[in-house]
Parts: C-alpha cells; structure tokens; sequence
C-alpha cells in the first residue's frame, strides 16, 4: 500500500491546472500528469514485481501510451505499468470509450453519485454542508480505490491482471488487459488531481475553499 500511495502522491508535486484528457480537441493534461509522476516514483516498484503484458497487444499498446505521453525514456520494463496507469487515469472520464461517442459521455458525467469520481458535487451537495460532503465522499472514493490496488497487488503476479474495454482507433472497443494495481491507482489519482482543477483552494493549496458542480 506504501509503493502505490508513494506513487499517488507523486501527482501532488506538480502546480495545479485545469485537466483534461487528450482528444481531437484538447491537450492532454491527466496523462503527461501521471505519467511524470509514475516516472518519479516508480522505483518503488521493483520490476520484477510486475507482470510482463500479456499479449501482443499490450505490448503495442504499452509503447503506444509511452510515445503519446511520455516521458520518453521509460525502461521497457515499466511501459506495461504506465500504461494501465494512464488507462486508469483516462476511464472517469470515458470508461474506455471513446470521446466521440456523445451518448455514453452524457451519461457517464452526469450520474449523480458518481460525482466524487471528480471531486464534483452531487445532486443533493448543497452550501457549506455540500463542501464538506464532497470532501468526504472524495476521499472515500480516493480510499477504496486504492484498496483495490492494494487487494490486486497481494494477488500472486499472473493474477494481478484485469480486462477493461478499451477504443483504439481504427478498431473500436476492444477487450484490452491492465496490470490491475496501476490501474486502480490511476482511477484515484484521476480523483485527486480533479480535487485541484474542479474546487477552490486556499494558498497553499491544502485546503479547500470550494467545490464546482458538473
């Protein structure tokens, strides 16, 4: 649990923004973001704890996410890692579709308890009391996720894989398999870096002032 909250972590160094994830209208923000910080921590993943990908696929894809998102002297034997990181870091805001197809969008970002996937306020998150509210069920969502890293991480290697679907242009959504651990701990950072770009904090960033609505 230590490694994974180290690399979670890392995310905080960086100055605060508004995030968003790459697509054909903006720059990515959430990846770079992540990949950097995974690149400052992942020593604390020794190598040979993380299994190799699975298929040929993943290992395309692994040196795909690497050339998109940098930084581009990952060692072979992390591409794997930070790539089930990014795809973490990206699902909030897409669940592996893609960002074209508006309907799953709409739908995925108006939920209205799922909002703390953002660090968003809720339907019922009103006033002072809704600030508070928001702070809690982010943390929460923060806190289980990474549990589930942490619950992956215990399983033996070959069991520490995960299928998501995943739209790869070209080819649609496909069934693409993710080192479980990273994954989950992308998730939560996507949360925590929202918690930044989607709420009003005090000057030394430590506190917050004030959460946003979607």
């Amino acid at each position: 649990m230590n490694r994974l909250a180290a690399m979670l972590a890392a995310v905080l160094a960086f100055p605060a923004s508004a995030f968003s994830i790459a697509t054909a209208f903006s720059s990515p923000c959430h990846e770079p973001l992540t990949a950097a910080a995974f690149s400052r921590s992942r020593a604390a993943f020794p190598a040979d704890q993380i299994p190799p990908p699975p298929t040929a696929l993943e290992r395309k894809l692994s040196e795909d996410f690497a050339k998109n998102y940098g930084p581009a002297d990952t060692p072979p034997e992390y591409l794997f890692a930070q790539m089930s990181l990014i795809m973490g870091v990206r699902a909030p805001d897409t669940d592996g579709h893609s960002l074209l197809d508006l309907d799953n969008t709409r739908i995925l970002h108006t939920v209205p308890h799922d909002q703390y996937a953002h660090a968003l306020r809720g339907a019922e998150d009103d006033g002072e009391a809704g600030n508070t509210q928001v702070a809690i069920g982010t943390r929460e969502t923060i806190h289980q996720l990474m549990t589930q890293a942490r619950d992956a991480l215990g399983k033996p290697r070959d069991e520490q894989y995960e299928t998501v679907t995943y739209d790869i242009d070209g080819y649609g959504l496909l069934d693409v398999q993710v080192w479980a651990p990273a994954y989950y701990a992308g998730r939560a950072a996507h949360a925590l870096q929202d918690s930044f770009s989607h709420a009003l904090r005090v000057d030394d960033f430590h506190r917050v002032a004030h959460f946003f609505n979607y």
